[in-house]
């Protein structure tokens, strides 16, 4: 009885053994499968699937729109502060111009005041006469325009006062601006050198899949 329940026993673990190398073998073979499907893919150059790889792609490409349009962004509030200060240089120029229209006008009326006093001492008769009078009309016309170009100078200079009161805090701010745009720049064109590397196709290594095969 004793050497019969033995048997049992005996029979009860070999069968156990050889569920345990079926489940064993079952397994290699599935693992031999995937190995050879992998080596046909990489000796047929066939990309190798990454679930994470397009999340990440789409991450990249969202990131690089958002890039873009802090770009555009900056460079709209760039070109805005340019503006602005080239009014203020513009103006300058302006009061410039306008300045030495004034320095020819004075230059103008102290020559025909010199000429009127010449002529004022000379004999009178009809000529004299006609050429003070003409004279003396010039000084008065170029007064009045004396009279309006100061004028003008002076809205410009307290337009130009005004200007160049906001112009440090806007040559501090495009600084800034051309700062932040070079930093933008960095960050996008790092996006798109990690978009370009990993919108790349995978293949699978082929002798480290045969290497796999064989260990099978």
């Amino acid at each position: 009885m004793a050497e019969f329940n033995e048997q049992l026993r005996q029979i009860s673990a070999l069968r156990e053994k050889c569920r345990q190398c079926d489940e064993s073998l079952y397994r290699a073979r599935l693992r031999l499968k995937r190995t050879n499907q992998q080596l046909r893919r990489a000796d047929e150059k066939q990309t190798v699937l990454k679930p994470d790889r397009d999340r990440e792609l789409a991450a990249l490409r969202a990131q690089l729109a958002r890039l873009n349009a802090r770009l555009t962004a900056l460079r709209e509030e760039s070109e805005a502060v340019a503006r602005q200060l080239a009014q203020v240089n513009e103006q300058r120029r302006l009061i410039e111009h306008l300045q030495q229209n004034l320095a020819s006008i004075q230059n103008r009326i102290a020559a025909l005041r010199l000429h009127l006093a010449e002529l004022q001492q000379e004999p009178p008769n009809d000529e004299i006469t006609n050429q003070i009078r003409t004279t003396e009309a010039e000084l008065s016309r170029l007064a009045g325009v004396e009279s309006d170009v100061t004028a003008t100078i002076k809205t410009a200079s307290a337009t130009l006062h005004e200007l160049e009161a906001g112009e440090q805090g806007q040559q501090a701010q495009q600084q800034e601006l051309q700062r932040e745009t070079e930093t933008v720049r960095g960050e996008l064109t790092a996006t798109q050198g990690r978009l370009v590397e990993l919108s790349q196709p995978a293949f699978q290594d082929v002798e480290s899949v045969r290497s796999q095969s064989e260990e099978i």
